[in-house]
C-alpha cells in the first residue's frame, strides 16, 4: 500500500513554504518570511502530529479493550472444550508483541520523517533566497520572480492533489475488498458466543478453529508488514 505519510507532509509542506513567498519575491526580508514560513509550518504540523496521535491512542485503546473483553468468553470457552483459552493466549501475546513491534518501528519512521522535513524545508527556503537574490542582482524582475513562485507553488498543488486521490481511491478498494472479510468474522464471532453460552462443544470447537486461523492469518501478515518496513530502513 502506498505510504500516505511519507509523500503528504512533504507536499503540505512545499505548498505552505510556497503560499507567503510570493511577497518574498517581491522585495520583503528573507528572515521575515523564513519566520513566517516556519510558523506556517510549525502551525501544520502541530495540528497534524495531533491527529496522528488520537487515531494512533485509540486504536491502541480498542486493542486493549478486545483483548480484555474477551478474556472471560474464552475461559468460559475453555471449560466447554479444554485447550481453547491456551491456544488463544498464544495467538493473542503474539499479535501484542508484532503491535509493539509495529509502534517501534513507526516511532522510528516518524523520526526520520522529522528530519526529512526539516531538509525538505531547508531546500525550499534556499530556492526562494536564490530567487530574491536574482531580483536583487536583476538577473530576474519581480514579475518574473512572482510568475516563478506562483508555477512552483502550482506544481506542488497538482503534484500534492494527484498522489492524495491515489491513496484515496486504493483506500477505498481495500476497504471495499475487506467488507466482506469483516462481516464474515463478526458472524462468526457471534456464532462462536453463541455457542459458548449454549456449551454446544462441536460448534464451540468448529467457530473457534475459523477464529483461530483468521487470527494466525492476521498475524503473518503483521509479520510481513514489519519485515517490508524493515527492509526499507536499510536501504
Amino acid at each position: 500500500m502506498m505510504n500516505w505519510k511519507k509523500f503528504i507532509l512533504p507536499s503540505i509542506l512545499a505548498v505552505s513554504i510556497m503560499v507567503p513567498s510570493v511577497v518574498y519575491a517581491v522585495g520583503d526580508s528573507t528572515n521575515d518570511n523564513v519566520q513566517k514560513n516556519n510558523l506556517v509550518f510549525s502551525q501544520n504540523e502541530k495540528k497534524n502530529n495531533g491527529n496522528r496521535k488520537k487515531i494512533k491512542r485509540d486504536k491502541i485503546e480498542r486493542f486493549e479493550k478486545r483483548i480484555e473483553n474477551l478474556d472471560e468468553v474464552m475461559k468460559n470457552a475453555d471449560s466447554v472444550v479444554p485447550g481453547i483459552k491456551s491456544q488463544w493466549d498464544t495467538v493473542a501475546n503474539e499479535r501484542k508483541n508484532l503491535l509493539t513491534q509495529l509502534k517501534e518501528l513507526k516511532l522510528y519512521n516518524k523520526e526520520n520523517r522529522q528530519q526529512e522535513k526539516e531538509e525538505y524545508k531547508g531546500k525550499i527556503n534556499k530556492d526562494l533566497s536564490d530567487v530574491k537574490e536574482k531580483v536583487k542582482n536583476g538577473e530576474m524582475t519581480k514579475d518574473e520572480a512572482k510568475e516563478y513562485i506562483h508555477k512552483k507553488k502550482q506544481e506542488m498543488k497538482d503534484q500534492f492533489k494527484s498522489q492524495k486521490d491515489q491513496y484515496k481511491s486504493k483506500r477505498a478498494e481495500k476497504i471495499e475488498a475487506n467488507k466482506s472479510k469483516i462481516e464474515e468474522m463478526r458472524l462468526t464471532w457471534k456464532s462462536f458466543k453463541e455457542a459458548v453460552e449454549a456449551k454446544d462443544a462441536a460448534k464451540v470447537k468448529s467457530t473457534f478453529n475459523t477464529i483461530l486461523e483468521k487470527s494466525k492469518e492476521k498475524n503473518n501478515n503483521l509479520k510481513e508488514k514489519i519485515e517490508i518496513i524493515k527492509s526499507k530502513q536499510e536501504l
